[in-house]
């Protein structure tokens, strides 16, 4: 490999086929200032050939280095300009390329639960129990940057076997954009009690839906979110088929009472230790609600979270149902313990729950808990229903 230097340009190296035999010394030069031509060999030779001239990169050279003539045409430049232009077009290519890719994202997580449970009814006293799956959901997310502070998202999610599932089946199904303006999406969701989420206060226990709250419910939704003013985000959205589960009917007519349409407005605030939210829904074409209303909050306390949550609902039948939850969790280093107690009162007929539990941290994504719960599940009841649950749970 040789140096090819032409006066006036800077230093480029490329490979060219071996020279002739030629001498050592130019008869010409001081010994002093010999120009050695490098051979069949992968040293650098700081020398260029072109016909009858050599250049030396030594100071007392004479005429600016080059030997035997002046400033003879390098026989490589077009070779040098071709190659400059396929590196800024390789650049380019990369660097286009690495804009496209950092525009969108895909993102996946879930979650799996496995363990044994034990179930009792206490007005029969017939028990089932067994090991089994809980949780199996796995969830891809997708974000892209549409320019403009505006980014699209969506996620898609799918559940596999458990418990209450022999099937594979899907799971909330979103999409929407983001900007400047908030948050608008639309899709196909899984709602479940309003207030369970703060009223729980993470306590790792079982939620009571289905037990003393109400059971989630499929909708479509289409819902917008305004940007965080000073911790409080307002919000409306409108839902499809959350009694039963006749999705896209919301708006049709003459349909059975199950293809509801319900508009909710609500505000959600959250600030150092205290989130809060509250909303109101009123229904149209309900078998069941007229309106509802609901608010619930959370405090962190340090050494403890406390929550609390109160919903009720006009009836179309006449009177209220109503629903009331507190709950308390307390992390005792990679231990955490917590205890809720629930309480409906549907038109004067009460059922009340509890449930104590559990947990302990493997890793920030991997947890053995436990929980027992206990409730009434019919008003009055002469004896409870009870249930014992122990499982390892990921999430990732």
């Amino acid at each position: 490999m040789f140096s090819i230097l032409a006066q006036g340009s800077r230093k480029r190296e490329i490979w060219v086929p071996a020279l002739p035999p030629v001498a050592e010394t130019a008869p010409s030069i001081r010994s002093n200032a010999v120009v050695h031509v490098q051979r069949n060999t992968h040293r650098t030779a700081e020398t260029f050939a072109s016909r009858t001239a050599f250049w030396c990169n030594r100071p007392t050279s004479k005429n600016g280095g080059w030997l035997w003539g002046y400033n003879p045409r390098p026989l490589f430049s077009t070779l040098e300009k071709i190659s400059m232009k396929k590196t800024l077009i390789a650049l380019a290519a990369v660097a286009a390329t690495g804009a496209a890719f950092a525009q969108s994202s895909v993102t996946l997580s879930g979650a799996l639960d496995y363990g044994y449970q034990s179930t009792k009814a206490g007005a029969t006293g017939v028990t089932t129990k067994g090991m089994g799956v809980d949780t199996s959901e796995i969830y891809v997310s997708m974000t892209e940057d549409l320019g403009g502070g505006l980014k699209l998202n969506a996620r898609a999610g799918i559940e596999g076997l458990n418990r209450t599932q022999g099937f594979v089946d899907g799971l909330n199904h979103t999409i929407g954009l983001t900007g400047g303006f908030g948050t608008i999406y639309g899709g196909a969701i899984e709602i479940g009690s309003g207030i369970r989420g703060l009223a729980q206060a993470g306590a790792p226990v079982n939620n009571m839906e289905g037990e003393i709250l109400g059971s989630a419910v499929d909708s479509d939704i289409l819902k917008y979110s305004s940007p965080n003013i000073s911790g409080f985000v307002f919000s409306g959205s409108l839902t499809e088929g959350n009694v039963g589960v006749n999705l896209a009917n919301g708006f049709g007519k003459g349909l059975s009472a199950g293809n509801s349409r319900a508009l909710t407005v609500g505000a959600d605030y959250a600030a150092g230790p205290i989130k809060a939210k509250l909303d109101y829904t009123s229904w149209k074409n309900n078998a069941a609600n007229d309106d509802r209303f609901r608010v619930a909050g959370q405090y962190d306390l340090g050494v403890a979270k406390i929550g609390a949550g109160f919903e009720s609902a006009d009836l179309v039948a006449g009177g209220k149902n109503k629903y009331t939850m507190l709950g308390v969790s307390a992390p005792l280093g990679a231990v955490t313990v917590g205890a809720v107690w629930v309480k409906n009162d549907n038109a004067g007929a009460k059922r009340v729950g509890y449930s104590v539990g559990a947990s302990y941290d493997l890793s920030k994504r991997t947890s053995v808990s436990s929980s027992y719960s206990s409730w009434e599940a019919t008003a009055n009841a002469a004896s409870k229903d009870n249930k014992f649950k122990v499982q390892l749970s990921h999430s990732f």
